[in-house]
């Protein structure tokens, strides 16, 4: 996922934003606030690279739409726009294309966000480049940071640089840095100066693509052993777990799409959502089967959560969310009394009416052993016995199916993670007073980060930013 050029000074082409030409309308405005629900828009991503190699727009949308998946939709490389190498008519050549095609894709329901190759070598210039791709409609920005020919080649302190312009122009953006998931590789990078650039890390894990005796042997050479059944989904997830924990930010996989094994995807994405990570993503639209693309849809991101506040009840919650309050129930065990709630207690927004999923099926593959297991799936391995009452651990077959536990604890750094929703997409029945109770902001404060003159006159659609 690569050249040169030299890019002006960047003018704010879009003073207004999409959001503000959006909410000065009056048409399809929202009004009932006791009806209306707050759904996720959470969604797991494709990856676009060029038109020319992935396919059209209309191709590219009405798939991702189908199957519930946003795109990211690279736009430059360095300081060159992606015209220059994609000859289709639709590739990026600026911001005003970029503004076009986020209009395009939010208009079809398919969250648009953008990525682009960093190279550090005129790394004001870059970060100037990236500003604009997200001023132009972009709801967060993925930065591509690998140790390889034609990505990142600047110096520490220019990656400093890029993240200190950047963040100086745009202190709320959302910024995921994307990196060869390898360990060797993450030690290859200025991996602290982008971490702490960065909202969140996006390790490719591509455990096909990585299966060669020279990766094994270097796996087990920097201390992360592989087990005799290969280098596996839920290992590979382990292993970029064990790196980077040491980032207190979210980690948000990305799969291999040419893969060919469709339970092994399964496997990565609950792999992945059972270490808490919110979504997954996939390289790339031009790779990925439609049968990947159904398990990423039958496999929804992270729950939300949300912090009971004053005058709030199970009652008025399941209202306001299209939810039953039997299914608030099932999806927050800790609570004991329904009408005992706590200002402050974090709740599980349960992603539709139906029972909280609490497992996933693992078959045994030749090798493995509970041990193993339990370690790639990063879980206590008297957890996996008990869950599944096996009365001699020694004892499992290949082809035995066992079930591993997910997570089912709340994990305040996963709250925190999702009380972020840094962006918002305004559905039927929503208005600004549903969105200032899910941020804990004042509507005030709403209307001003977001330049909207009328709370009244909200265009279903509009992209509303959360405030610092």
């Amino acid at each position: 996922m690569s050249s040169f050029g030299l890019f002006l000074n960047p003018s704010f082409l879009f003073d207004n934003n999409v959001q503000k030409s959006q909410s000065t309308s009056s048409h399809n405005l929202f009004t009932n606030p006791e009806t209306s629900s707050i759904p996720s828009d959470q969604k797991h991503l494709l990856w676009v690279w060029q038109f020319s190699e992935d396919g059209t727009k209309y191709e590219i949308r009405d798939k991702l739409a189908k199957f519930n998946l946003g795109v990211v939709l690279k736009t430059h490389d360095g300081t060159d726009w992606m015209s220059e190498f994609d000859p289709s008519y639709d590739a990026v050549s600026g911001p005003e294309k970029i503004h076009e095609l986020s209009q395009f894709f939010e208009s079809g329901g398919v969250p648009f966000h953008t990525w682009s190759v960093p190279h550090g070598v005129h790394p004001i210039e870059e970060a100037n480049m990236t500003s604009l791709a997200y001023e132009a409609g972009s709801r967060s920005i993925y930065l591509d940071v690998e140790h390889a020919r034609g990505f990142w080649r600047g110096t520490e302190q220019a990656a400093y640089q890029y993240g200190e312009r950047l963040r100086s122009l745009h202190p709320d953006l959302r910024i995921t840095t994307s990196i060869d998931g390898r360990p060797w590789n993450i030690d290859a990078i200025p991996i602290d100066a982008f971490a702490l650039l960065s909202d969140a890390l996006a390790p490719q894990l591509y455990w096909e693509t990585f299966s060669t005796w020279d990766n094994i042997y270097r796996y087990n050479d920097h201390g992360y052993y592989v087990p005799s059944s290969g280098i596996s989904p839920s290992f590979i997830i382990q292993s970029a777990y064990k790196k980077l924990q040491q980032y207190p930010i979210a980690i948000e996989p990305v799969g291999e799409g040419g893969a060919r094994n469709i339970v092994e995807w399964s496997e990565f994405i609950q792999s992945s959502l059972a270490h808490n990570s919110e979504t997954v993503s996939a390289w790339r639209y031009g790779t990925t089967s439609q049968n990947i693309m159904k398990v990423m849809s039958n496999n929804d991101p992270l729950p939300k959560f949300y912090k009971i506040q004053a005058g709030d009840s199970l009652y008025g919650l399941s209202n306001e969310w299209g939810i039953s309050l039997k299914t608030i129930l099932d999806w927050n065990p800790d609570i004991t009394n329904q009408n005992m709630l706590s200002i402050g207690q974090v709740l599980r927004i349960p992603d539709g009416d139906h029972p909280m999923k609490r497992d996933v099926a693992h078959t045994i593959q030749r090798g493995e052993n509970l041990y193993l297991i339990a370690n790639n799936w990063g879980i206590d391995v008297k957890e996996i016995i008990a869950y599944n009452q096996i009365r001699n651990p020694n004892q499992i077959y290949v082809g035995d199916v066992i079930n591993i536990p997910l997570n089912q604890t709340v994990n305040s750094s996963v709250i925190q993670r999702n009380n972020m929703n840094y962006t918002y997409k305004i559905a039927p029945g929503d208005n600004l007073w549903n969105l200032s109770k899910m941020w804990n902001v004042s509507i005030n404060r709403i209307m001003e980060y977001n330049n909207i003159s009328n709370a009244n006159l909200i265009r279903i659609g509009t992209i509303i930013k959360k405030p610092n």
